[in-house]
């Protein structure tokens, strides 16, 4: 599902170079002319020479980057998707590249961003700096960018545009030749692929829109004949002052005579004066132009060295930089292209693994008159580790709340019988544009305490007091599409002995089950070779021992007895092929049987509930929100019910094969197609 992660956002760099981002959960491997094969999980923006061939990642941007871009001195730019991050990529000494902050940001996701540049657009916002956002702020945010010394900063100033369409999800932005802005809008109501499944049939595959942005008043930008020019004539359109153009140009002749390119530019820079400011971009174009072309000019880099224009000397130094990396010159001062290559194929797994891995939660304890307790998101898994936790009423609570995640996520505490509620408020945020600017956090009386939306690696200590009166009072993440699997519930208790208090709370292990290593993030593809060539000759008793391993056993029973939670898997073997078998266990959203969906049920008289609805008889439902804690149902009559709408997400967590191998995974689906004990047969 994240095909997301995949090789995006391709930028052509004045140096000649084509820069690419890629997600944490795919594997850069490439082999060139220069080096050993260089092998990368790393999540990161990558370097590749077209002319040259030569290839590097070039800095680190975990774990979902998307989006890039370089301005008129050519200072580089990029985002990060999942976080919302904004960066300034700069060097970090050693041949190494770094992202450095650029700004706050205030929302997320961001699927592209970069720089305006367009005689069109007024002079307010030529060299601002702008982010596309297509979940809760649906929009264009802009920034003004201030330059200190060659560090970049932002500060957000108007909104370029702002949409009230829930579907508007703009994804990118060119500046054409005639200076309007083109926005790609993908159109599209579903866009999760935790929340949603990728083949949920409401996914849109057929529409998207393109939104072309001019100023009213405003002159458009006049086109310059760039194909097929004489290599003079593309040499003058590198005066020009719109960035876009001049990367045509750049792109033009770089399909020209090396020989014929460097000879025109060593004639065309001579009309140009050293000392003169206004000069010193039009000779620094000359410098990119010989670094696109892999000649090396000394004189050259060393005149702009001394530009009197600061900008034009720190681009120099970066050309100076990268020839140093590629040892260009005599004096090979830090050839340090190969800093990230040659990792073996198991350390690229452990880049993945490490990536998941992250500290349980310290237990409970209690500080004086203080219980304190720990409450964290758990990796790529849209779950807290702590899926509940007793207090007494009117105790003193200090709940320290962080988030390892990549995600943003919050921890809102509600009434009971108010999560509903709560979360659908703040689904509505959505489409008013407030969810961004009050962090997801719903005007509601319901709501008890809230935290702020947190970051990657963020933590917030709250403290409050117990409620007064013993019940299940919900904890949720309000984050749009979030809730239906982040959710937790602090028991409040008349009385408790404290000595127990802080031993007997439950947390739920990160990253796995069965505290067994993860072994690999499997997917259909992955597997379904293997599965295809399934013989009947697999271990029935290592497969069941996998069955409780996987952590199976919690709802189901191979057996078939009433009183499991999970569908009856008897003949499961007979209702679909080992690899369709696969599937649903990888996603098991799927398909989710009637019995065992999840519904929003409002009742009359304003309160609403949520789990899954099991009939007692023709006028009661019992409303079971944990199907492992059936003494929690909920029992309505019919004629108390005003609505109830399913949500299309399984209970079932998607990560249970994580910890088994290859063989263990067969054994498992050899055991679950032969069925119950009297049939295992099959499997020998």
């Amino acid at each position: 599902a994240d095909t997301h992660h995949s090789a995006n956002g391709f930028d052509y760099g004045p140096d000649g170079y084509l820069y690419y981002q890629s997600g944490i959960f795919l594997v850069n491997n490439v082999e060139t002319p220069w080096q050993e094969a260089q092998l990368s999980g790393t999540s990161a923006m990558y370097r590749f020479n077209p002319r040259t061939h030569r290839y590097s990642l070039h800095a680190a941007n975990p774990p979902n980057p998307h989006g890039g871009d370089f301005d008129y001195w050519g200072y580089h730019y990029a985002t990060s998707a999942t976080g919302g991050e904004a960066y300034q990529v700069r060097e970090d000494g050693g041949g190494k590249f770094k992202m450095h902050p650029l700004l706050d940001k205030t929302v997320r996701p961001v699927p592209s961003s970069g720089i305006i540049s367009s005689t069109h657009f007024p002079e307010r916002n030529n060299g601002n700096f702008i982010i596309l956002n297509s979940i809760g702020f649906l929009g264009i945010k802009q920034y003004t960018l201030k330059n200190t010394d060659g560090v970049l900063w932002g500060t957000e100033t108007d909104d370029l545009l702002v949409s009230s369409d829930s579907n508007f999800r703009p994804t990118d932005f060119k500046i054409g030749d005639d200076g309007a802005m083109y926005v790609a809008d993908w159109s599209n109501p579903i866009i999760g692929h935790m929340q949603h499944n990728v083949r949920d049939p409401n996914r849109d595959h057929e529409h998207g829109r393109i939104y072309r942005i001019t100023v009213p008043g405003r002159p458009l930008q006049d086109r310059v004949k760039i194909d097929g020019e004489p290599i003079e004539a593309l040499l003058d359109v590198l005066k020009h002052p719109v960035d876009g153009v001049r990367l045509r140009a750049r792109i033009e002749l770089s399909e020209r005579n090396t020989d014929e390119v460097i000879a025109a530019a060593q004639k065309w820079l001579k009309q140009f004066d050293p000392a003169k400011k206004e000069d010193a971009h039009h000779l620094l174009e000359a410098l990119w132009l010989h670094e696109q072309f892999n000649v090396v000019n000394e004189d050259l880099l060393n005149i702009l060295l001394k530009s009197p224009q600061p900008d034009a000397q720190r681009a120099a130094q970066r050309v100076k930089y990268m020839w140093e990396i590629e040892g260009k010159f005599e004096k090979k001062v830090a050839a340090a292209a190969t800093a990230h290559s040659g990792h073996s194929a198991e350390s690229v797994l452990q880049e993945a693994r490490d990536y998941l891995k992250q500290e349980t939660s310290p237990p409970p304890r209690m500080d004086g008159d203080t219980f304190e307790l720990h409450i964290q998101t758990l990796k790529e898994q849209m779950r807290y580790d702590r899926r509940e936790f007793t207090v007494l009423a009117g105790m003193k609570v200090r709940l320290i709340f962080s988030n390892p995640d990549a995600m943003d996520h919050n921890l809102i505490m509600v009434e009971p019988d108010s999560a509903a509620k709560v979360a659908v408020a703040a689904m509505k945020m959505e489409v008013t544009g407030e969810g961004t600017k009050k962090q997801w956090r719903p005007e509601s009386d319901s709501i008890l305490f809230a935290s702020r939306l947190l970051r990657h690696g963020e933590t917030q200590e709250i403290e409050f007091s117990a409620p007064r009166t013993p019940g299940r009072y919900d904890y949720l993440c309000t984050f749009p599409g979030h809730w239906q699997l982040m959710r937790g519930a602090m028991i409040v208790v008349e009385k408790l002995d404290r000595d127990l208090l802080a031993a007997n709370q439950l947390t739920e292990e990160a990253p796995a089950a069965s505290g067994r290593q993860m072994v690999e993030m499997w997917t259909l593809d992955r597997l379904k070779d293997d599965v295809a060539a399934l013989t009947t000759k697999r271990s029935y008793d290592a497969g069941q021992q996998m069955f409780q391993i996987a952590g199976c056993t919690k709802c189901h029973d191979p057996a078939g007895t009433p009183e499991t939670v999970g569908p009856d898997l008897r003949d499961v073997g007979k209702r679909y092929t080992p690899l369709v078998l696969l599937g649903h266990i990888l996603d098991p959203s799927l398909e989710v049987a009637d019995a065992y969906k999840t519904y929003v049920v409002e009742t009359k008289n304003g309160k609403e509930f949520y789990g899954q609805i099991k009939e007692l008889d023709g006028d009661r439902l019992r409303v079971l929100e944990d199907p492992l804690k059936p003494d929690t149902a909920v029992i309505l009559t019919r004629a108390d019910i005003k609505s109830m709408d399913p949500i299309a997400v399984s209970p079932m967590p998607t990560d249970l094969l994580n910890t088994l191998n290859k063989n263990e995974i067969l054994d498992l689906l050899a055991f679950l197609v032969a069925g119950p004990m009297p049939a295992r047969t099959a499997s020998k």
